[in-house]
């Protein structure tokens, strides 16, 4: 008996902690969703460039209101992930010639915020999209 309680006392506190990061992740994901629609994708071509079928070129344009940075996902051909952000983007203004993936298999994410929120909104790493 001593011991089942004692496991009960230690587990309560990861259990939160758990649930707490989670929670983190979930609203996170809710933010970055409710401000990817700012970012308008001008220009997606696959194949065109580094002399490669399994190229891709973006350009993105920020359609919001306010200066936004941006993070692109990319998924390479062996399925891990790699990430680029972009920071800075005013509004209006797009990313110009710089998203150029060389060896993709074309599949991409975008997380967009605020610039001003680039203390309190963090972009996934690639080890959490590699999960």
């Amino acid at each position: 008996m001593k011991m089942q309680k004692a496991i009960r006392i230690l587990l309560k506190p990861l259990i939160l902690c758990l649930i707490c990061s989670f929670t983190t992740v979930l609203t996170a994901q809710n933010a970055f969703s409710t401000y990817k629609n700012t970012m308008k994708v001008l220009e997606n071509q696959t194949g065109n460039h580094c002399q490669n079928s399994n190229s891709l070129y973006l350009k993105l344009q920020n359609t919001g209101s306010q200066t936004m940075d941006v993070q692109i996902a990319v998924q390479n051909i062996n399925g891990t992930w790699e990430t680029r952000e972009f920071l800075n983007i005013s509004s209006g203004a797009d990313t110009g010639d710089k998203i150029v993936i060389c060896e993709t298999n074309g599949h991409y994410k975008l997380y967009a915020r605020p610039s001003t929120e680039a203390n309190s909104m963090k972009f996934p790493e690639p080890y959490q999209l590699n999960k």
